[in-house]
């Protein structure tokens, strides 16, 4: 039942960084304009916990073209 500890948040930001890097296959977003080549350039990750409601937001921002510079705030 529900979700294992931790894994959601890991989960999402896999997905992501996987739809930054453009590998998502099927599952690929599309970018500016609707434009599949682009890509997305940034992305946005929340996950909410239980508890004394913890909340993480992940800022994650494509820095080059090589599909290696991703940063994240």
């Amino acid at each position: 039942m529900g979700h294992p500890f931790g894994a959601t948040g890991i989960r999402m930001i896999h997905e992501t960084v996987t739809q930054l890097r453009q590998e998502a296959g099927d599952r690929q977003v599309n970018g500016r304009h609707g434009s599949p080549s682009s890509g997305p350039k940034i992305g946005l990750a929340q996950c909410s916990g239980a508890g004394d409601v913890q909340q993480s937001i992940y800022y994650l921002n494509k820095t080059s073209n090589n599909n290696q510079g991703i940063t994240y705030a």
